[in-house]
């Protein structure tokens, strides 16, 4: 085949005058023609900003002619002719304009804008290898590449072929060296995380020898050329075409060739003793094709047995790049005897495009969907269910540590294990009340076979455990904006966790992240649960609380309750009817003018190193409790206000071990019970008095109160 794209680099001008004139008559008839030309022609360059200087390579269209110019002139008037790749030798940024016209005089225009930046970047990051191939690129924008060989990318990068595509295949691509189609495949090479870019294109060449030519070729005294033009230079001879007149040496005839004509000439000394020699030129061919079981598009010729393709073979070959979609025409040199005849152009489509990975989306219920392009099927695979034998968290970031999210294609040894999806949920369950987590695998494959990486992903299945977080943003979208509580779709209110709760016949434990806003009023918990802080705080705004009652028994832990000033004197967290545990945990609060942090009736109340501080105007408690039993070990109690109260005891028991109590104000005081049992013991309790207030005591043992332990406890201040 005529090498018509060989890249060279020198620029050839058309004259101003001639231009001016066919611009005038191109823009009379523009409306009158269609362009087979169109961005997607445009191979290179392409907008972005690359590492190395960028060649311009465009799809020549046929009966189309070319332009172009880099100084922002009309390349049409004052620019440049092409035929065949330049390398467009400029820094910076470069704008280069294309015209594209047609001979009836139709023109249509592009411009390409782009930026080349030449500056340092860390080579010292890379393999010799890739500075190798780097450089290479940079010194040859258009790479030569013949089938049958591997075209290697560095491996600290990824690339795409084409312009459209964001680069994500990594390693080696080859064509079958039965490939005869000559194209141009532009290539974009990417290092994200150092925000290295190169752009350049690869020149495929069939790997064919000259084309045989037959001695009586060698001898024909014409040329033809297009099909239809056929040149008798050699004066020498007058020629004949299908028994007309006899004429002289014409420079060009133009003949049909939908149909065979023979041609003949004898020398132009005419003598009867003069040979007369013919050849018959055959019909026109045409060009059938069909797809090959490796992906390959092979090319025949239906026509005269005399025809051939380049190098004399009986049929041609078409292949695409692994990771390439390519729609185009092939354009195949065909001879006869070995005497070229023109270009036949034969449409042909080869997908290697393998599709994105699919999607794993986990559903409620809890079960998992897939989602995947548009005509991909599915296929995936399930591991049996691994037990979670620590706490969630940690058995989550094992899940993960399992992942390998890569563009492996899945091992056709393995495919077995794969089977289709063909519904709308794949459920899963825990089996019992342990959480487990699944391994889950999925591929997609497109009706043309290819076949995408694996998708895998780890699926925790817990049916007791779920998290809040209302820093969360909302769910991502490719987890289908559902927020069921699960470690991947957060709740991000306190009202969803109690509306599961209630319908919930196992005890929960919900982990809170981040400043959740308790909802305004009060939040119920009737239902046994834990709650634990993973930094978790839980913000009360004004006139909001948290009621347990109805016998449930709530525990937590590392968490903090706050709430800033606020006019209602509803307590933090009030206890009713059921039992209340809080470790590790703060709680704080600052009433208008009077109020109690906690409020227990009824109810069994521990804190275990904890610290509560509350804080009012006129009156302030810590811990109010009603007929209740009420523990504190190792924690931090405070209040302060113009009478102030750690703890204050109607009825039921307090057990104080080893905490520290502190008041301040004009009346302080550590404990104040009436008909209670006091269990006291290695407790600090210190008051700091206001100015001229009263002396006072640090527990006051009102009527049928009895102190059955006091031991080692201090009390300084009151």
């Amino acid at each position: 085949m005529e090498n018509k794209c060989a890249c060279v680099f020198f620029q050839r001008k058309k004259t101003a005058s001639v231009r001016f004139c066919a611009a005038l008559l191109a823009l009379l008839l523009a409306p009158l023609h269609c362009f087979a030309f169109s961005e997607a022609d445009i191979l290179s360059p392409v907008p972005g900003t690359w590492k190395n200087r960028q060649p311009l390579v465009l799809n020549l269209a046929p009966e189309t002619e070319l332009y172009y110019s880099l100084t922002g002139s009309d390349p049409y008037l004052s620019g440049f002719s092409y035929d065949k790749p330049v390398l467009i030798d400029e820094a910076g940024d470069v704008t280069v304009k294309i015209t594209a016209v047609l001979p009836g005089g139709g023109r249509k225009d592009f411009t390409v804008e782009y930026t080349v930046d030449e500056t340092e970047f860390p080579k010292e990051t890379y393999s010799a290898a890739a500075v190798e191939f780097l450089r290479s690129v940079a010194s040859e924008p258009v790479k030569k590449y013949a089938g049958g060989s591997d075209f290697t990318f560095p491996e600290e990068f990824v690339f795409s072929l084409g312009n459209s595509g964001i680069p994500r295949f990594s390693g080696s691509i080859s064509l079958s060296e039965r490939n005869t189609v000559e194209r141009y495949v532009p290539c974009t090479l990417a290092d994200f995380e150092n925000a290295v870019f190169f752009h350049f294109v690869i020149h495929v060449v069939p790997m064919l020898k000259e084309p045989a030519q037959e001695k009586r070729a060698e001898k024909l005294p014409f040329e033809i050329s297009g099909w239809n033009s056929v040149s008798f230079a050699d004066k020498k001879y007058i020629y004949q075409i299908d028994g007309g007149n006899w004429q002289p040496p014409l420079e060009r005839c133009v003949i049909d060739r939908s149909s065979a004509h023979t041609v003949r000439w004898q020398p132009v000394e005419y003598s009867k003793a003069n040979p007369v020699l013919e050849y018959v030129l055959p019909a026109r061919p045409d060009i059938y094709s069909q797809r090959n079981g490796d992906g390959t598009v092979s090319f025949f010729i239906d026509g005269d047995p005399r025809y051939s393709f380049a190098g004399g073979t009986p049929s041609a070959c078409a292949d695409a790049f692994p990771f390439e979609d390519v729609s185009s025409d092939a354009l195949l040199s065909i001879y006869c005897d070995g005497v070229f005849q023109g270009i036949a152009e034969a449409p042909f489509s080869i997908d290697r495009l393998p599709p994105e990975k699919p999607e794993i989306v986990r559903l409620p219920d809890p079960a998992l969907s897939f989602r995947s392009e548009p005509g991909a099927a599915v296929f995936f695979s399930v591991s049996a269910p691994e037990p979670v034998s620590e706490d969630p968290d940690s058995s989550y970031r094992k899940a993960l540590a399992k992942m390998q999210d890569d563009d492996r294609q899945p091992d056709a040894r393995q495919l077995d294990a794969y089977q289709p999806f063909s519904g709308n949920s794949l459920p899963l369950s825990s089996g019992g009340e342990e959480p487990v987590f699944y391994i889950v695998r999925a591929y997609a494959a497109d009706a043309a076979g290819n076949r995408s990486g694996v998708a895998e992903r780890s699926i925790v299945i817990d049916d007791t455990n779920y998290y809040l977080c209302a820093q969360a943003d909302g769910v991502p979208p490719e987890y289908g904006g559902l927020e069921d509580g699960s470690r991947e779709r957060p709740f991000s209110s306190f009202l969803q966790f109690s509306s599961v709760l209630r319908s919930s016949e196992k005890k929960l434990n919900l982990h809170v992240y981040g400043e959740v806003k308790m909802p305004d009023g009060t939040a119920e918990i009737t239902r046994d649960c834990s709650i634990i802080g993973h930094g978790g705080v839980l913000s009360f705004g004004d006139g909001s609380s948290l009621s347990i009652s109805d016998g449930a028994s709530v525990s937590f832990k590392g968490l903090v309750f706050e709430r800033e000033r606020e006019s209602r004197e509803k307590p933090l967290v009030s206890v009713e009817n059921a039992g209340a545990e809080f470790s590790g945990c703060e709680l704080s609060g600052v009433f208008a003018e009077s109020g109690a942090l906690v409020e227990s009736r009824n109810a069994c109340v521990k804190f275990s190193g904890s610290g509560l501080t509350v804080q009012g105007e006129l009156y302030a408690c810590a811990v109010f409790s009603e007929g209740s039993k009420v523990s504190c070990s190792g924690s931090r109690v405070s209040a302060v206000a113009q009478a102030s109260v750690n703890f204050k005891v109607s009825g039921g028991t307090c057990r104080l071990e080893q905490s520290d109590c502190y008041a301040a104000g004009n009346l302080c005081r550590g404990i104040e019970a009436v008909r209670s049992s006091l269990y006291l013991r290695q407790n600090s309790f210190f008051a700091r008095r206001a100015e001229g207030a009263q002396e006072g005591s640090g527990i006051l043992c009102g009527d049928g109160t009895q102190l059955l332990l006091d031991e080692e406890n201090v009390f300084r201040g009151f």
